[in-house]
C-alpha cells in the first residue's frame, strides 16, 4: 500500500488520463492522513515551545519583540499550511479524475468537489462541507470499478491483482 502512496507522489502526480483502482484510493487516504497527523503534530509542539519559552508574551501588554516573534510564527505556519494544502490538492485531484475513469465517468466530475474545497478553505474548515467531502471520498472508495477496459483504459486490476 505504502508503495501506491508513493506511486501518486511520483509517476502519477500529474497524471490524469487512465484509472486508479479503489486500494489505490484507500492507501492514499490513509498515508495521507498519517502525514497530516504527523504534520500537524509537529506544528503544534511548535506552537506550544513558542508560547512556553516566552512568558513576556502575556504581559499586558505584550512586549514588541514577543508579538513581532508570535506574528512571524503565526504566518509562517500559515504559509506553510496553505502551501501544504495546495501541493496536496494535486495529487488528488489526479487520484479523483484516475478513480471516476474506473467507474467510467468523465473526469470533468471532479469540479464539483474542487469547489467544494475551494469553499472549504475560504469558510476555514466549515463542518458540512467536510462531511460532504469525506462521504465523496468514502463513496468513490466503495464503488467497484466497470469491469475489464472501459473508454479511459485497461483495468487496473487486470494489470495488477493485487491492487
Amino acid at each position: 500500500m505504502l508503495f501506491l502512496f508513493i506511486n501518486c507522489w511520483t509517476k502519477k502526480y500529474l497524471q490524469f488520463s487512465g484509472r486508479a483502482s479503489r486500494k489505490e484510493l484507500w492507501s492514499f487516504i490513509l498515508f495521507s492522513l498519517i502525514f497530516a497527523f504527523i504534520l500537524r503534530l509537529i506544528l503544534e509542539i511548535g506552537i506550544f515551545y513558542l508560547l512556553v519559552s516566552d512568558p513576556t508574551l502575556f504581559d499586558d501588554p505584550p512586549e514588541e519583540e514577543s508579538l513581532a516573534s508570535s506574528i512571524g510564527w503565526y504566518w509562517g505556519i500559515t504559509i506553510f499550511t496553505l502551501s501544504f494544502k495546495i501541493i496536496i490538492l494535486i495529487p488528488q485531484m489526479s487520484l479523483l479524475v484516475r478513480r471516476l475513469h474506473d467507474l467510467d465517468f468523465s473526469g470533468w466530475w471532479v469540479m464539483p468537489y474542487l469547489i467544494l474545497v475551494i469553499v472549504h478553505y475560504m469558510y476555514n474548515n466549515n463542518l458540512i462541507i467536510w462531511i460532504i467531502l469525506i462521504a465523496i471520498w468514502i463513496k468513490l472508495g466503495r464503488l467497484e470499478g466497470s469491469y475489464g477496459p472501459n473508454r479511459f483504459g485497461d483495468d487496473p486490476l487486470q494489470d495488477n491483482p493485487g491492487n
